[in-house]
């Protein structure tokens, strides 16, 4: 059983700009583990270091081929080709919108187990649950990507949870 908590909506903790990683030490490589726990725990496929009160350029995914670890992951090329795509968030407890998202992205990003740096391709879900988890190593949620009212009425879904 994870020891970590999921950090909800209204934290202030999900609207920081993270931190890169210097050095990946054996508390980076623990919590990582850690957060994969947390993140199976959830029932998520993603989940990014500010998610569980961290200030780090950290995600972990498991979008159906395995866990994978990004350390300052970076988009560094898109598809121009957008899909609309259903998207939930662990810190957004029953709360899911349509967000559009590039088809594909190449990413580039630190290797937990070497420390070098990696570059590879996702498209389909991956490439969504990446975007969507860097979105929180800069402070976006899925909610500042959809129009005012839909925005709006997730809030209120979101406030309703809370009570």
């Amino acid at each position: 059983m994870s020891k970590m908590d999921i950090k909800k909506f209204g934290n202030s903790i999900l609207r920081v700009k993270c931190q890169e990683i210097k050095n990946i030490d054996d508390q980076i490589k623990k919590t990582a583990m850690e957060m994969l726990e947390t993140m199976y725990q959830g029932r998520g496929v993603g989940l990014a270091a500010p998610q569980v009160g961290l200030n780090w350029q950290l995600v972990v995914i498991d979008a159906g081929k395995g866990p994978l670890v990004l350390i300052n992951p970076k988009i560094i090329q898109k598809s121009n080709i957008l899909v609309k795509g259903e998207e939930g968030c662990l810190s957004l407890p029953n709360v899911s919108l349509k967000i559009k998202r590039p088809s594909w992205v190449e990413i580039e990003n630190r290797n937990i187990k070497t420390d070098n740096i990696q570059k590879f391709k996702a498209e389909g879900l991956l490439a969504r649950v990446i975007q969507h988890e860097m979105d929180h190593l800069e402070g976006k949620l899925i909610i500042d990507r959809v129009p005012f009212w839909e925005k709006w009425c997730a809030l209120g879904k979101l406030k309703t949870n809370r009570k």
